[in-house]
């Protein structure tokens, strides 16, 4: 169950006795995340994120939880958004973490902060962001790291609710008009399947997580980007009104180019899951699909 409760007062535990805290729990992988948390009986309190403005707040909030999972972060925006979004934020929480006495944090980062690659299996590779956001989201892990935190990096996320991978490739695609140039090898996850093994690490003990701080979280196995592709032509832009055709900036044309794939085996053996195949959508994720990019292009 979700608590509700005023941050002020005493949270309700679940039967299992496990109280998680989860920032940005409505948004998009946060949200998947809290399904995950109370399917496994988890009493669950989000913080959004204008709560996290409030030091005081983001503390109470995080009272009596055995783990956090930290999922907010800003994809755009101007420098000082950011910075704060990403750095400051992040310093927030790792200080109310703390302050609450929270025995596991766990923050949701991006693998984009290693840079256009090509990366090809490393487990752990260094950061060497391309953009200003990747340049934030890497500031922050160092401030989360400095607390303890354990740091998630998957690369590409799909399934219901992402706004950003397929639909930008699909606009793409329309205007390339094919994917045959979409040569990259790259690692991908499906968001539940990511939801999953992160609800899993937040209820494992600190003992069992060892003391690796950094993990890559995609499925096994990179794929072809033009796989992608090739679904978006066949199911689902039949499926939806006529898109506009957009350019890719640098960084995101690197993508369908430049070699991306990640070892992730020790976030899988961590979780104790069992990862799908790293493109496979359902047709639950297709409608989901269908229906954003239809009213998101009225």
């Amino acid at each position: 169950m979700t608590s509700v409760v005023d941050s002020r007062c005493a949270h309700p535990i679940s039967p299992t006795g496990t109280f998680i805290t989860v920032t940005g729990g409505s948004g998009y992988i946060g949200s998947h995340v809290v399904a995950a948390l109370e399917a496994s009986g988890a009493t669950v309190r989000t913080v959004g994120r204008s709560e996290l403005r409030d030091p005081a707040s983001t503390t109470r909030a995080m009272a009596g939880a055995s783990a956090v999972v930290h999922c907010v972060s800003a994809v755009s925006g101007t420098p000082e958004d950011l910075r704060r979004s990403n750095v400051e934020v992040a310093a927030t929480v790792a200080r109310a973490a703390q302050a609450a006495g929270v025995e596991r944090l766990i923050a949701v980062s991006t693998a984009s902060v290693t840079g256009r690659g090509p990366h090809r299996g490393a487990a752990t590779p260094p950061t060497n962001p391309a953009s200003a956001v990747s340049a934030s989201r890497a500031e922050g892990e160092e401030v989360l790291l400095g607390a303890g935190a354990i740091i998630i990096r998957p690369n590409l996320v799909w399934g219901a609710g992402d706004r950003w991978v397929v639909p930008t490739l699909a606009s793409s695609f329309v205007g390339q008009g094919t994917a045959r140039s979409w040569r990259a090898r790259v690692s991908a996850v499906n968001v539940r399947d990511l939801a999953s093994g992160i609800s899993r690490l937040a209820s494992t003990s600190s003992e069992a997580l060892g003391t690796q701080r950094v993990l890559h979280a995609d499925a096994p196995g990179p794929f072809l980007v033009a796989e992608i592709g090739q679904w978006i032509s066949d199911r689902l832009l039949p499926r939806v009104r006529p898109l506009t055709a957009t350019t890719l900036t640098p960084h995101q044309q690197s993508m369908l180019e430049i070699d991306n794939w990640f070892d992730s085996a020790q976030f899988w053996e961590l979780a104790g899951v069992r990862p799908g195949l790293p493109f496979s959508p359902s047709v639950a994720d297709l409608e989901w699909y269908a229906d954003y990019l239809s009213v998101s292009t009225n």
